[in-house]
């Protein structure tokens, strides 16, 4: 990797006349500002500013700051000008914000946010795709970019077509969905060009490999980190990747101190928006490039789709989302969806905690359980480390997902914990002594976790979770946990099938046909039935005999391993939907 020469004692400077002592290293990095435009007091310091459109800035920033603190009751003075001329930076970065002219300028773009923000529930249902859409296009090298003493840097940064935020959900989404602060300061933000990102991806993963060498062996096997001085520190740049306003659901999540991962949800979404790289443009000057980079934005992706991943909600399902949100207004804290697979137990689960989200401060985190799983990875755990002057590693106590999720009860309304496949994992010896402290009883009241330490599991966690009462291994569940929950029983929906059908636009000869084999279905397999999730993506001949051929024939043959009349009954019957499909296509 290119590497450019600079002076440490050189300073960076922004338009505003603020000053950033450059890293001590002599890399190349990005520059960011310091400031996170999508935190409650940037929001606040935005719908300010708003009033001033089109004031003259040099009046504008001194009356913004004043109203701020009239808001806020502040009364410190701001470093570097003043609150919002440190704050500007950020709101040019989305797009919000113009001030090449000398005036303060709300761009379109700003005026959608603008709107938004003062319609939370709206502003939250679109945001993940408004924001990205606006960083995606943000580019390094524009001519609104902090001016630099740093000629050097200056000149490196001038050849760069990288488009910063683009970059780390293109990285992300090519390993594994996850980045490391290391890595980050390794290896992503000394990117320069675009065709360094593969090449990129190759160091982080062979970089993944070699995770047992020391410090030094690392250092002289790959890039040296950049030195962790704020310019260089990754909140600034993955809390605004994270499209998150405030303590809304955000597209990252943390699972640990220094790792972030793209949350599931969304992973569909940046998959799309990665799909297709930006477009570099070299812009004459700041104007041209603002006006571009503030054009309003297509809030949804579609007019008919939902911001949340979605099944376009049947009737039957809406309610079953409707029933867990009543459950837990009336307080109840531990509920599981059962059903077979292909129910929509998951979906559910994840729209529920979405509309709860929309009234209240919610935050979740999600789980899945496995045979190997254990109450080292759900409530606390010993963890192997390293320290620089030992080769010999030491085991640190550490908190898990239960931990953490009490923890954040004191900054949420209500923090929910999604378990998926409860009955996959030994659920007694994952819970353990908390199994006791779920229920709405005994929350509240602290208790003794084996290690000695103490937990008090709070009023406002909610415990969510998804079961295939089918399943094998339900018989071995612990009966004490299972009488703390609330059942809600998911089951097989004629409704969500006939939903995918139409959408798919298959023939109404075709439909009839499915649903006689799926009504069938329903009485001869012991297990429940068969899912209506299954059929989603239903839309051609050729798309209905994959679904027999790697959805439904491996169920049906399991569970009918025995019985050879009803099988060939059942796929005697979707071969008629498959004639029917030739016939009519």
């Amino acid at each position: 990797m290119t590497q450019d020469p600079t002076n440490a004692n050189d300073v960076v400077q922004a338009e505003d006349g603020t000053t950033d002592s450059n890293p001590t290293d002599n890399t190349y990095y990005w520059y960011q500002s310091r400031d996170h435009s999508f935190t409650p007091s940037g929001v606040q310091l935005f719908q300010i500013a708003c009033k001033y459109d089109g004031v003259e800035l040099s009046t504008a920033k001194s009356q913004i700051d004043r109203d701020y603190n009239l808001l806020t009751g502040a009364t410190s003075q701001n470093r570097h000008g003043g609150k919002f001329a440190t704050a500007v930076l950020a709101y040019k970065e989305v797009g919000w914000i113009d001030t090449s002219s000398g005036t303060v300028r709300i761009t379109d773009a700003g005026k959608q946010a603008e709107v938004l923000l003062s319609k939370v529930p709206d502003f939250l249902r679109v945001v993940p795709y408004f924001l990205v859409d606006l960083l995606a296009d943000y580019q390094i090298n524009h001519p609104g970019y902090p001016k630099v003493k740093n000629q050097a840097l200056a000149e490196a940064r001038g050849k760069s077509d990288i488009f910063p935020y683009w970059t780390i959900w293109k990285i992300m989404h090519d390993c594994d969905w996850r980045i490391t602060t290391e890595e980050l300061q390794r290896f992503v933000f000394k990117l320069k060009t675009a065709d360094q990102i593969p090449n990129t991806v190759i160091q982080i993963k062979r970089f993944r490999e070699d995770s047992h060498l020391s410090t030094a062996e690392l250092d002289a096997k790959y890039p040296t980190p950049l030195t962790s001085t704020a310019a260089k520190e990754p909140k600034y740049w993955m809390g605004k990747a994270g499209a998150a306003i405030g303590d809304q659901p955000s597209l990252l999540s943390k699972p640990s101190y220094n790792e972030w991962e793209v949350s599931e949800a969304f992973r569909p979404f940046i998959s799309h928006v990665v799909s297709t790289t930006p477009n570099f443009i070299d812009y004459v000057d700041e104007h041209s490039w603002a006006l571009k980079h503030g054009e309003a934005r297509r809030l949804l992706p579609d007019s008919n789709e939902e911001p949340y991943p979605s099944n376009e909600l049947d009737e039957t399902s809406t309610n079953t989302v409707q029933e867990v949100l009543e459950l837990i207004y009336d307080g109840v804290r531990s509920i599981l969806l059962s059903g077979p697979p292909g129910t929509g137990k998951s979906f559910i689960a994840r729209r529920a905690v979405a509309e709860l989200s929309e009234s209240f401060n919610v935050k979740s985190l999600k789980v899945q359980f496995h045979p190997s799983f254990g109450y080292e990875d759900f409530v606390e755990g010993y963890v192997p480390t390293m320290t620089e002057d030992s080769h010999v590693p030491t085991f640190e106590l550490q908190p898990k997902i239960l931990k953490h999720a009490v923890r954040m009860c004191a900054e949420a309304d209500y923090v929910v914990i999604l378990i998926d496949e409860l009955s996959r994992g030994d659920v007694g010896r994952i819970f353990g002594e908390a199994i006791t402290y779920l229920e709405e009883d005994y929350r509240g009241e602290e208790f003794t976790l084996a290690s000695g330490n103490s937990l008090t599991v709070p009023h406002n966690l909610i415990i969510l979770a998804t079961l295939n009462p089918f399943d094998r291994s339900v018989v071995s569940l612990d009966v004490a946990l299972i009488r703390r929950f609330f059942t809600i029983p998911v089951r097989p929906n004629g409704e969500a099938l006939q939903n995918f059908l139409v959408r798919g636009g298959l023939s109404n000869h075709v439909q009839n046909s499915i649903r006689s084999f799926f009504e069938r279905a329903q009485e001869i397999l012991p297990e429940g039935g068969l899912g209506h999730a299954h059929f989603k993506g239903a839309d051609s001949r050729e798309s209905l005999r994959r679904i027999w051929d790697y959805r439904l024939e491996p169920i049906i043959s399991r569970q009918l391993a025995h019985k050879k009349a009803d099988t060939d009954e059942l796929r005697a019957l979707f071969d008629q939907a498959l004639i029917q499909s030739e016939t009519t296509n």
